[in-house]
């Protein structure tokens, strides 16, 4: 009996053993398929094979927990991702990964650990621009939490089953790419999904009708693919289409831009778009309201970073060779879905400028033959998510609407809409004074106008006795193209002043403008005299303080920038003290003054001192009359004539 006991348990151990052999074979073979769909970025199959592995065996190398993150990270999937990435200490955690891994804290608005995180990738790789811009998006967020007054914005009920690839404005509705039968189980049927899980999504329509959505319907019958598309834009008559198809080509997928025609009640004449390359892509088309330039996204060779953006213009029927829209606009990271509304106003989203993590929406403009004021919309536009494809509807310029995978685990991006609030018209406030003496300036003449060939005058107004001014900037006129708001001031004997005020003025979103105050450079002219009452002495002193060298640095700049100039610098005293005294005191003054001017490398022969004491009175406060201490101020001062040019 004790025998048989004993063979029976060997039995059992071997058959033990060999279960084990098999399971751990079963395990390896799964993990190395696991790898081999990771390393072609194949994430969600990798999955499979991974999630199969721990199936069997739940611990694994943190190697492999690593790549089970990553592959979260990759399928948006950032709930799950960050489970794993915590199973692993960062120092096992390869740099990319590692990038990884403080992005989706970004997204869960943690910043100060995934500054954290970003840092250590910078010690290694001190210089990675990119990560350098991470670090200063997780500051940019923390200071700007306040959402901005511009905008309201509020989810859509559109579903878009995943990912988004934007929506677009089209008749009385929108077009977009989305599932139309999304009950059939696609997960279980690898060759019906992308490489991150989801079905292959058409072109869909829905009616826009009392602020809600309907259902969505085919868009077309002759525009549906095996894979992708979407990212679409129209001609201002409607009657073309410039869309986005996934393309496969030799075993690599690549975006394409396509043109249709709608003829005869048919979107028709599919068209490759000469832009377009074999060797990589071209997305997210976005064309001018007068058809000659067309905005798209590209990863071709020699850009700044990863995807940039590109414009092409229309030469005949032929789409030119594409233009890189330069580094203000394009950097180390991805810039994409770009938008040109009626006015220039280009929108895109980025991860290579601050943000507050993930995609940002940004606008720029284009002015003097380059593009400028690139801006962060800020919240409630950008989140801590992907915020990005935001289009502006052709005619009511106040409804937007966007994507975002805000609120979600990262895998799920929903349409939003954004409307613009009706802000009261901008005033223009400020002060505008004496650039040298730093004397208000009363009666300047303010011209608010328009950047444009004739340069049109909006708005005016005159300064008062404080040289104040207000002036109110009146509703922008969006049938026109003039974008920059020009300010003027003029006064008899200064020169004119030209400010650029705002770039911005014919966004979508008017800007808010703060207040400025104006300093006029005086025009120079010989037997002109200049006062200054801001020039200061302690009583009875000959002694220049800090805030007078301040006041004497203008005086020097303006006698180098007019080499040939002579001056009389003079200064001169109350009645109070004795009249010899005064006058000592003065010719004291007036020659440290001329004193510190020389000390500056300027020719000695340009400036004549003299004291005048209390000669030269500008009031009636002369010896035995009592004035007040503003009065006496009056005559307290430094004057520089010009003798010579």
């Amino acid at each position: 009996m004790a025998e048989n006991n004993k063979n029976i348990s060997k039995y059992l151990l071997i058959i033990t053993l060999i279960v084990f052999v098999k399971v751990g074979y079963s395990q390896n073979s799964d993990i190395q398929k696991g790898d081999k769909e990771y390393v072609k970025e194949h994430y969600y199959n990798a999955l499979n094979y991974y999630k199969k592995a721990i199936s069997k065996i739940p611990l694994q190398s943190e190697k492999i927990l690593i790549r089970i993150a990553d592959s979260y990270y990759y399928i948006s999937d950032y709930v799950n991702a960050i489970q794993y990435f915590n199973q692993v200490s960062t120092a096992q955690i390869p740099t990319p990964q590692l990038i990884n891994y403080a992005k989706i804290l970004q997204f869960n608005q943690q910043y100060k650990q995934a500054e954290k995180l970003f840092r250590k990738v910078l010690k290694k790789e001190n210089k990675n621009s990119l990560v350098s811009v991470y670090i200063q998006s997780c500051k940019y967020a923390e200071t700007h939490i306040d959402n901005s007054i511009e905008y309201n914005v509020e989810k859509t009920n559109l579903n878009i089953y995943g990912e988004s690839f934007g929506v677009q404005f089209y008749k009385d509705g929108i077009v977009y790419a989305t599932e139309i039968d999304n009950e059939k189980d696609y997960v279980s049927a690898y060759n019906e999904v992308d490489k991150n899980g989801y079905q292959f999504k058409n072109l869909c329509f829905s009616k826009y009708k009392n602020d809600v959505f309907e259902k969505p319907e085919l868009f077309s019958d002759n525009l549906t693919y095996r894979y992708h598309e979407g990212t679409v834009c129209f001609s201002s008559d409607n009657k073309t289409m410039y869309f986005t198809e996934t393309i496969r080509k030799k075993k690599k997928i690549i975006l394409q831009i396509f043109q249709v025609e709608y003829i005869n009640n048919k979107w028709q004449n599919k068209k490759a778009l000469s832009i377009n390359s074999d060797m990589y892509s071209c997305a997210h088309p976005s064309v001018t309201s007068d058809g000659k330039q067309l905005f798209f996204t590209s990863d071709m060779p020699n850009g700044y970073g990863g995807k940039d953006l590109y414009v092409s213009i229309k030469e005949g029927n032929i789409w030119g060779k594409p233009q890189n829209l330069g580094k203000k606009v394009n950097t180390v990271g991805n810039e994409m879905f770009p938008f040109i509304n009626k006015n220039g106003v280009l929108y895109f989203s980025s991860d290579g400028h601050p943000g507050y993590g993930g995609l940002d929406i940004f606008s720029a403009i284009y002015s003097h033959d380059k593009w400028t004021k690139v801006t962060n919309k800020k919240k409630p536009l950008n989140s801590s998510g992907d915020d990005f494809s935001i289009v502006v509807h052709p005619t009511n310029d106040k409804l937007l609407l966007f994507s975002s995978n805000r609120g979600t685990q990262g895998n799920q991006d929903n349409i939003y809409k954004a409307i613009k609030t009706d802000l009261p018209a901008d005033t223009i406030k400020g002060k505008i004074s004496d650039a040298l003496t730093e004397d208000l300036l009363d009666k300047s003449l303010v011209f608010l106008l328009v950047d444009s060939i004739t340069g049109d005058t909006i708005a005016r107004t005159v300064s008062n006795n404080k040289g104040e001014f207000s002036i109110v900037v009146p509703k922008k006129d969006e049938s026109v193209d003039e974008r920059n708001l020009i300010l003027t001031v003029e006064k008899k004997g200064y020169e004119r002043k030209v400010i650029d005020i705002d770039e911005t003025y014919f966004e979508t979103d008017k800007p808010l403008i703060k207040d400025i105050n104006i300093e006029l450079k005086v025009e120079i002219e010989e037997e002109k005299v200049l006062k200054f009452h801001n020039i200061y002495f302690e009583y009875g002193s000959a002694e220049l303080n800090t805030n007078s060298k301040i006041v004497l640095d203008k005086v020097i700049l303006m006698l180098k920038e007019n080499k040939g100039i002579q001056i009389e610098l003079s200064a001169h005293t109350d009645s109070r003290a004795d009249a010899d005294f005064n006058f000592e005191l003065s010719k004291k003054r007036a020659e440290n003054a001329k004193n510190y001017i020389l000390l500056q490398n300027i020719n000695s022969e340009q400036v004549i001192a003299k004291g005048y004491g209390e000669s030269k009175l500008l009031n009636h406060c002369k010896d035995g009359v009592l004035c007040n201490e503003n009065e006496y101020a009056v005559n307290r001062r430094i004057e520089i004539k010009i003798l010579k040019l």
